[in-house]
């Protein structure tokens, strides 16, 4: 939803509508803010590079490359620029647009409780994240695209992920007594890497059948125990390998009498062989 944010924002462009008034949000803005930026000694968003605005073939498809545009840093320089007079006054308008979904995007990726990114600690009952998703959504409403009445899908998106992770945290806070949420882990980055896993042992099949998949499964199993794949486009999901061989060989003892007659290896390699038939 971020990248295709990110793609109509390149395209098209925003209207913010509230109380009869309205305010173009441009692409401009940010190319003029990055040609500025770049002639300067120091630099105020030194990840935005030309590649982030020019977007080559299969970059539009990057998460990285819309989440450093739509980032805090980009924000706070074009906004600068603007109160300097160095670009349009009414690009404060394009920069408060970034800020706010670069504070979205932090508020479902937060992996720990505290965070020195604007929304990305957890989300907890005084962080502050409630407030800001509810004022999301009536921002949210405010943006159009210009001459038309389209609704855009990732638009869409985004509010019903806002609804639905404001009805989580209070359902976990008031009935399980939860103190904090961790928004990441509700993303499907651990789906996807174990996806790019099972692809890239199979010579990058893209749709393997029932048993390429059983037969990519075992072999990383054992072999790789799913090491995320190098220059993924999604990070790690933080989680822990539930099968692999130090576990099984302590978790899975199906015998007492057969783990004390057995070496150590021999009886790894049985309970590696008990799982691979059982899938």
């Amino acid at each position: 939803m971020l990248k295709n944010v990110r793609n109509n924002f390149s395209k098209h462009g925003f209207v913010y509508r509230c109380d009869g008034d309205s305010h173009d949000i441009l692409w401009t803005d940010v190319v003029e803010f990055h040609t500025f930026d770049k002639s300067m000694s120091v630099r105020m968003a030194p990840k935005l590079t030309s590649k982030h605005l020019e977007l080559p073939p299969f970059s539009s498809m990057r998460v990285c490359l819309a989440a450093q545009t739509l980032s805090h840093s980009v924000a706070a320089g074009i906004n600068t620029l603007a109160m300097l007079g160095k670009i349009r006054k009414d690009a404060e308008h394009t920069a408060k647009f970034i800020d706010e979904f670069d504070k979205l995007f932090n508020t479902f990726n937060s992996r720990s409780r505290r965070s020195s990114q604007p929304m990305g600690h957890a989300l907890a009952f005084a962080s502050g994240h409630e407030a800001f998703l509810k004022n999301f959504l009536a921002y949210l409403d405010k943006l159009h695209i210009p001459n038309s009445a389209k609704i855009l899908p990732c638009f869409s998106g985004w509010k019903i992920s806002v609804v639905s992770i404001l009805e989580i945290w209070k359902y976990f806070h008031s009935q399980r007594h939860y103190k904090f949420l961790l928004t990441s882990r509700f993303n499907q980055d651990c789906l996807e890497n174990l996806f790019s896993t099972i692809r890239g042992s199979g010579g990058h099949r893209d749709n393997p059948d029932v048993s390429q998949f059983s037969a990519s499964f075992r072999y990383i199993a054992v072999d790789r125990l799913f090491a995320d794949n190098i220059g993924a486009n999604c990070e790690a999901d933080c989680d822990r390998m539930l099968m692999d061989i130090e576990s099984m060989s302590k978790m899975l003892s199906s015998s007492k009498p057969l783990e004390h007659d057995m070496p150590t290896l021999q009886l790894v390699s049985y309970h590696v062989r008990t799982i691979l038939m059982s899938i």
